[in-house]
């Protein structure tokens, strides 16, 4: 089994961090301690019958709302038990290690259902579980690493139009379920996947008009009755967000700046080991940040993609994938176009338009709808324009895993010339994506004194104005606050509250 192997593969990659796992975290920045704080918050509030999603230990007295803070409730419950028997550096240095390794299985499980061959499904689950997306975002952002829903959520949505359902309630049930735990794991990937299925749908009534009208029919009681059992599962969570305590009312990050650069699908930054000095000194002209630098595909993997699409055109599973990864990856670039690093005046969609439009014989209209649509969305509809268009980036990479597995699955291996060059090409395609060799890591010291003697000289709940004070870019007292199992208030720390800076 593959899920072996990609967790050997995590553990090799955040080595430095396991040689000392609960005195380091993987990632710098301002995000790692929140998320530190995050696990040993959800399971204290839980334990001792506080309400785990507003939260008064941070920010005193106003609090925070936790759920507009991408505070990732699910990884705090699964991760429990390693916080409280090996404290919450531990908890989330695994957090970021097994999240590699199961999102790649997961996307390995997919991969195993549309294609024959194991070793194909290997492969897929290795570009989309060690991702440039994945990596990148592993120095911060457990949230978004832990992408084992993605693939489950397309398996299932497969079978629902593909096969006759049996058990059209079950699988409702099984959708609403993903839905909901996608949900308390992260807000914008289920807002993601929401635009991913609204522009599938599009793709589809473009490809197989005739055909495609019939399977939505017949999918609709199923996605009723997961539309329901989703909305009852977190309908309490969202009001709390959007109607709680300390709700914030508006977009937290600008539209047009954490977005794919159009250079940033060929030009490899330095999170990635083949990474030339001057492609890495373009790269660090990006808007956003290295973790935000997701959208590096490298010109085999590119060249490979278009290649299977081109050449097996004619298969439908094909021309899904390749048209709607083509969407999502347009979409990406954010509401204009950015050319190494400048920002321009062109918008996207005409971009889209001019490639589009050169697929003549398939009918356009739905897409090009759904694509203008999906761009305006993006960037001034409530919910959806709190996505950042780059992150985006990890549904178009599990869409490039498929079309691998099915070009590595339909090669013929009989024929000597095929095979030689379908190994060589595959091969120059991941070792372009493998990563750096050193993934950063970051020192933390907990002083002794919040590993108990405070115990003895402040009383539980109390109010402590920890130094240096935890604001946007120097949160560790979070950590020792976390390290302490919450022994204590704070009248500052890091998190999402109303006001102009939207920072506590």
């Amino acid at each position: 089994m593959p899920l072996p192997l990609y967790a050997l593969l995590a553990l090799a990659l955040f080595r430095s961090a396991w040689q000392a796992p609960a005195s380091v975290v993987i990632g710098y920045g301002p995000d790692p301690p929140f998320f530190v704080w995050s696990l040993g918050w959800f399971p204290f509030a839980l334990t001792h019958a506080l309400d785990p999603l507003v939260s008064t230990y941070l920010d005193y007295p106003a609090g925070i709302n936790l759920m507009g803070s991408t505070s990732a409730p699910l990884l705090g419950l699964v991760f429990g038990p390693v916080t409280a028997g090996w404290g919450p550096l531990v908890a989330y240095n695994l957090a970021i290690s097994a999240s590699l390794a199961l999102s790649a299985w997961c996307a390995f499980l997919l991969c195993s259902r549309l294609v024959r061959s194991r070793v194909a499904g290997a492969i897929a689950g290795l570009i989309y579980g060690f991702s440039p997306f994945m990596v990148g975002h592993s120095l911060g952002h457990p949230h978004l690493v832990a992408a084992v829903f993605p693939p489950l959520l397309f398996l299932v949505l497969h079978d629902l139009v593909t096969r006759p359902q049996r058990h059209p309630l079950r699988t409702g049930a099984l959708l609403g379920l993903i839905a909901a735990a996608q949900f308390y794991l992260s807000e914008e990937v289920l807002a993601m996947e929401a635009v991913a299925v609204l522009l599938g749908v599009a793709v589809g009534a473009a490809l197989f008009p005739m055909e495609w009208r019939r399977r939505l029919i017949d999918a609709v009681r199923p996605l009723a009755v997961g539309l329901a059992l989703g909305a009852a599962l977190v309908a309490a969570p969202l009001g709390v967000q959007f109607f709680g305590a300390q709700h914030v009312v508006r977009a937290v990050n600008p539209s047009g700046f954490y977005v794919s650069d159009l250079l940033g699908f060929i030009v490899p930054t330095h999170l990635t080991w083949l990474s030339p000095l001057g492609a890495a000194q373009l790269s660090d002209r990006f808007t956003g940040n290295p973790a935000e630098w997701g959208s590096y595909v490298g010109v085999p993997l590119l060249g490979l993609a278009v290649w299977v699409s081109v050449r097996q055109w004619r298969r439908p599973l094909i021309r899904f994938v390749a048209l709607l990864g083509l969407l999502l990856a347009l979409l990406s670039l954010g509401p204009t176009l950015h050319l190494g690093g400048m920002v321009t005046m062109m918008p996207t969609v005409v971009l889209g338009f001019a490639i589009l439009l050169a697929r003549r014989h398939i009918r356009m209209l739905p897409v090009l709808l759904a694509l203008v649509g999906s761009w305006v969305a993006l960037a001034v509809a409530p919910v959806v324009s709190d996505i950042l268009p780059a992150r985006l980036m990890l549904l178009v990479f599990l869409l490039l895993a498929i079309l691998m597995a099915v070009l590595i699955d339909s090669t013929r291996w009989k024929i000597r010339r095929q095979r030689i060059g379908v190994i060589v090409a595959t091969a120059a395609a991941l070792l372009a994506l493998v990563p750096a060799t050193a993934i950063p890591t970051t020192p933390v010291a907990v002083p002794g004194f919040f590993q108990g003697a405070l115990e003895s000289r402040i009383q539980p709940g109390n109010v402590v104005l920890v130094a240096p004070y935890a604001y946007a870019w120097d949160d560790v007292a979070m950590i020792w606050q976390s390290a302490s199992g919450m022994w204590f208030r704070m009248p500052e720390g890091y998190g999402t509250v109303p006001g102009p800076s939207l920072n506590a």
